[in-house]
Order: structure tokens, then C-alpha cells, then sequence
């Protein structure tokens, strides 16, 4: 990947209709991730987090503003488009694992893999020992544990050695044992000179990010 920084998001608004009633979910956000930093997204419920992180991924338009990844473009193209870019170059971690229930770990590797256009199987072991899943390869998602189908839910995202994480409250559904051991993953990643954004209410999470940005009202008002 050429370029420092891996993502920008300019100016980026976004509005919602109920009825008559509009709800102005981000006002005019600007943020960039440079290649190797891991930023931390805090705020209060509401404050347009999950709103900015599914605009920055593709996953829904702005109304105003524009995103690229590693240099792409990804906003004002077609759904079929935004997918392909977000499979290529993103890792998307949900607090729903985002695994198929009908597929095991496996199997969902394979085919996040195929859907980024590169199946690379010797990939997987690597992962799986790094994350600690080996022995989960062949089960199915509903019979893991949650702390588990975290772990596998981490691998998935960055199988296919994506230019950015992109994780949205990743430890937010998980006890104190699997958030700790998901903070130690996250920061090996760190480490590695692994590039993220990660939208998280938890402090311990916050604390091994190279910068805190705090969203208020669909506005950043400050960075530590």
C-alpha cells in the first residue's frame, strides 16, 4: 500500500428521517489514520460513532463529505463497489461476531478470503494459533463460547491482512476475562504496526491507542 495515511474522512455528514422529524447524526467530521496508528472513538451513546464507522466503511453513504481508503475512493459508488473496496482493503469487527452460523470458523475464513478476491489457505493456522482458536476451527459458531466467537470474530477481520481494522465496540458484549485477553490481542496488533479504528466505551481499550478521539453530538470535540 503506497501513502501515509490509510484513512480519510472528510467533512462527513449525515442525516436521518423519521416522519417529519430530522436527526443530524454527524456534522462536518474530519479524521485521518495514518498507516500503524491504532485510534480510539469514544463517546456517549448516540454521539454518531457506529453512524461514522459504517460511513467510513462503505457500509452506508454520507449526505455530505467523502471517505478513502488507502488513497480509493469508497464513497458515491455503487453498493457492489463499496463492498468490493471494503472487502479488499478493510477488516470489519462487529459487536454481532459477523460469523455464518451455517459455516464453521473455518469455513467463514475461507470465505472472507474469497470475497476479498484472495484465498491464501496457509494463512489460516498462522491466524488461528495467533489468536488462540485453533481448536475452534472446525466448530460451528453457535456451539463457541462468546469469548470465543470474539477471538474468531477478530480473526475474520483480519485474515486477509486488510489495510485497516475497523472494530465497533469490540469488547462490549464480553466478560472481564475476554476483554483483557482481547486488549492483549489488540495491542499485539499495535505492535505490529497494525493501522485501526476502533470505536470503544471501554477505558483499558482506549488507553493502548495511539490517539483518543472523542465524538459529542456527531462532532469531534477534543483528541488526546
Amino acid at each position: 500500500m503506497n501513502g501515509k495515511n490509510v484513512l480519510e474522512a472528510v467533512d462527513l455528514y449525515k442525516f436521518y428521517h423519521a416522519s417529519d422529524e430530522e436527526t443530524l447524526a454527524l456534522r462536518g467530521v474530519n479524521l485521518i489514520v495514518p498507516r500503524g496508528q491504532i485510534i480510539a472513538l469514544k463517546g456517549p451513546s448516540g454521539s454518531g460513532k457506529s453512524t461514522f464507522l459504517s460511513c467510513v466503511s462503505g457500509i452506508i453513504e454520507p449526505d455530505g463529505g467523502y471517505v478513502k481508503v488507502s488513497g480509493i475512493r469508497i464513497t458515491r459508488k455503487s453498493d457492489a463497489r463499496r463492498a468490493a473496496i471494503r472487502a479488499a482493503k478493510m477488516g470489519i469487527m462487529l459487536q454481532s461476531d459477523g460469523l455464518f452460523d451455517q459455516l464453521t470458523v473455518r469455513e467463514n475464513l475461507i470465505m472472507k478470503m474469497w470475497l476479498a478476491g484472495n484465498v491464501e489457505l496457509n494463512r489460516i493456522p498462522a491466524m488461528a494459533d495467533a489468536l488462540g482458536i485453533s481448536g475452534l476451527l472446525r466448530s460451528l459458531p453457535s456451539r463457541i463460547s462468546g469469548g470465543e466467537a470474539s477471538r474468531a470474530a477478530l480473526a475474520l477481520a483480519l485474515i486477509t491482512n486488510p489495510d485497516i481494522l475497523i472494530a465497533d465496540e469490540p469488547t462490549g458484549e464480553v466478560d472481564a476475562e475476554t476483554e483483557k485477553q482481547l486488549i492483549d490481542l489488540f495491542e499485539a496488533y499495535r505492535k505490529q504496526g497494525g493501522t485501526a479504528l476502533i470505536a470503544t466505551h471501554s477505558d483499558s481499550l482506549a488507553r493502548i491507542a495511539d490517539r483518543i478521539v472523542h465524538l459529542r453530538d456527531g462532532r469531534i470535540i477534543d483528541e488526546l
